[in-house]
């Protein structure tokens, strides 16, 4: 078997470009701004018969400083750290929106951090659960 690596930006002719100001940015210290893929939450979605667990990343933040919003089938996830360092503000935000489903009850819907994973339990309104149906 024969194994190739594939350049998805090989037809990109700005892919350069988008290099060389990621490169900028980490030998300034990430003070010029970062790319949308540094600044989402990490996530794993997985899908039960009964609902879905998201399970996200988000070391360094409590409790405090992270919300869960569901809103017309969308996950929200958003953590939001503000620091002060020698009379100056810094702030970090990470920020993941994923579309669920019209079929979670948003009552039912639980969250927990522990160890800087961050569970979503969302269980699946009754009606829309799969039903085993007999066969005559």
């Amino acid at each position: 078997m024969t194994l190739f690596k594939t350049d998805l930006y090989s037809n990109d002719p700005f892919a350069g470009m988008n290099s060389l100001f990621e490169h900028f940015n980490r030998s300034f210290g990430g003070s010029f701004g970062v790319s949308s893929r540094d600044r989402q939450i990490p996530v794993n979605l997985y899908s039960a018969d009964d609902a879905y667990n998201v399970r996200a990343e988000v070391p360094g933040f409590s409790k405090e400083e992270v919300t869960v919003e569901l809103e017309n089938a969308v996950l929200e996830i958003r953590a939001q750290k503000k620091s002060s360092e020698d009379g100056s503000t810094n702030s970090v935000q990470l920020v993941r929106k994923i579309t669920i489903g019209d079929d979670v009850d948003p009552q039912k819907v639980t969250a927990k951090l522990e160890n800087g994973v961050l569970s979503v339990h969302l269980p699946k309104n009754e009606a829309t659960k799969p039903k085993s149906i007999e066969v005559s």
